[in-house]
């Protein structure tokens, strides 16, 4: 059986055979990402505060100058389900990569998980990159840089625990 266009909508008529199986991957994945659609845009969080607000995005900006490097800030506490955005301010290349020594077996196996170990290389000013901690547990993440970690340019996020101060 041949495929005809419809002379009003210019499409197939026919499905092509391609387009059930394509809807039944892309459903799911549309669903997940549509999910918590609310809670990343802000809508509905008006009245809500502490942990009900629902997930913040949090920047850190790497900052680069004739007298080094850093990130800003260099500790972060965050709430499990934030995300944090690293944000490359200067004009040269630069990486950011997490440290699964001396870290909770839990938080190693976050990072690890996401590949968060193998590090991001940003190249462009302004460029920048979003982690997600959905879903990682209370816990230490120290972060570095890979050419500067020798000269201190280092930090931490800070999943506090149940009970711990935020």
């Amino acid at each position: 059986m041949s495929s005809r266009k419809s002379a009003r909508f210019g499409v197939l008529k026919e499905p092509s055979r391609l387009s059930f199986p394509l809807v039944l991957i892309l459903l799911p994945l549309l669903s997940a990402a549509c999910s918590d659609i609310g809670g990343w845009f802000g809508a509905d969080q008006g009245e809500k505060s502490g942990a009900d607000r629902g997930p913040s995005v949090h920047v850190i900006r790497i900052i680069q100058h004739d007298r080094g490097n850093s990130f800003d800030p260099v500790e972060l506490a965050i709430s499990t389900g934030d995300a944090v955005r690293f944000v490359l301010t200067g004009g040269r290349p630069e990486s950011v990569v997490f440290d699964t020594a001396g870290v909770t077996l839990e938080a190693a196996g976050f990072i690890r998980d996401r590949s968060m170990d193998w590090g991001v290389l940003l190249v462009e000013p302004g460029q920048s990159h979003e982690i997600s901690f959905r879903g990682a547990p209370p816990g230490r993440y120290p972060f570095r840089s890979i050419p500067h970690a020798a000269e201190g340019m280092e930090g931490v996020i800070v999943i506090p625990g149940p009970g711990e101060n935020e």
